[in-house]
């Protein structure tokens, strides 16, 4: 297994554990509407692996300008992505614990609305997106989250999404 292959799936494995230490010390639920998943089978070009879209949707109480800092500035991402984040031009260094680095290239963003990024050692076809939604009648801010895995990574990913979900909600207030 490549190094940072390894250092990713072990970045994975401890943000399960804190997820299921985080779940047992906390009486807080996230409210997760379409908690749903959407398999769709692609092959990946370099790796020929199975990947697996995924996609959550979070309600947040919170206004769209306050949520899109959180999910595309450093000061926002790092108090619950991930630990800290540097940026040069449209690439992104997401740093966990001080020792795990990945990078990811914003692809897109459209202001108050969604931003998607692609990991840069991850398959050409894969991605994972930051979409904001109104609901026209309701008026309740929904975060919802595309993202692709492995097969066998689905359940990892997943945790991991609540987990980061759950954070953003307590540094929120929401």
């Amino acid at each position: 297994m490549h190094g940072k292959q390894h250092a990713k799936k072990e970045h994975k494995r401890s943000l399960l554990i804190k997820c299921l230490i985080d779940r047992a010390l906390s009486l807080f639920a996230v409210k997760c509407l379409k908690g749903t998943l959407l398999f769709v089978l692609s092959q990946d070009s370099r790796s020929m692996k199975k990947q697996v879209k995924i996609e959550r949707e979070y309600i947040l109480r919170t206004s769209p300008g306050v949520l899109f800092s959180f999910l595309t500035e450093p000061s926002g991402l790092s108090e619950w992505f991930c630990d800290n984040v540097n940026i040069r031009g449209d690439v992104y260094s997401f740093i966990w614990n001080k020792d795990s680095e990945q990078q990811a290239r914003r692809l897109a963003l459209k202001e108050n609305s969604f931003v998607r990024y692609r990991w840069l050692d991850g398959p050409e076809s894969s991605f994972f997106e930051l979409r904001l939604e109104v609901d026209d009648i309701t008026s309740e801010l929904a975060l919802m989250i595309t993202d692709h895995a492995d097969a066998d990574d689905v359940d990892e990913t997943n945790l991991f999404w609540n987990s980061a979900i759950q954070k953003l909600h307590s540094v929120i207030g929401s």
